[in-house]
């Protein structure tokens, strides 16, 4: 019998609950606050990567090794490398890519616009990776926020503060 992944709540590269307790476990390795990043994840610079990278590479390989995480993984890794525009070895490229593999997503979707929508989302970073240039980021489409919704998350992260 053929397992299910994981519980997804979108088709995008972060849309689950793995791929964002992965990007936890990075931003806590790396002591970057959490709601500062949401708020801008451009925060989260070259320079803070480069200086946790082999602590980061740690937690990406340690998640990898869980039973069908390699693509969350390693897709969690691309979304921070072109955030950051940081250097990595042609190995992490090619893990990037296939980790970008339809097959690993397919017994995930139903609907045609989901499965679609997931094989963009795919297809965008692995496109991205492919053409990627060191030292300069080049962010999906997803980390680029307007001001207006940066001040709603910021507005919301302001809200819950006066509560606690």
């Amino acid at each position: 019998m053929k397992e299910k992944i994981i519980m997804r709540f979108s088709t995008s590269i972060m849309g689950g609950d793995d791929e964002c307790d992965l990007e936890g476990k990075i931003i806590d390795v790396c002591e970057v606050d959490h709601r500062k990043f949401m708020i801008n994840p451009n925060i989260f610079t070259k320079e803070i990567f480069e200086k946790n990278f082999d602590r980061i590479i740690e937690k990406i390989d340690e998640y990898a090794n869980l039973r069908n995480k390699f693509p969350i993984a390693y897709k969690v890794l691309g979304r921070f490398v072109l955030l950051t525009g940081i250097d990595i070895s042609e190995e992490i490229r090619d893990l990037i890519i296939k980790a970008t593999n339809w097959s690993y997503e397919k017994d995930i979707w139903i609907g045609k616009e989901n499965i679609a929508e997931s094989k963009r989302n795919l297809k965008e970073l692995r496109d991205k990776i492919i053409r990627y240039k060191p030292g300069i980021p080049d962010p999906l489409k997803a980390d680029l926020r307007s001001p207006c919704s940066l001040r709603e998350y910021e507005s919301l992260f302001n809200s819950l503060s006066r509560r606690n």
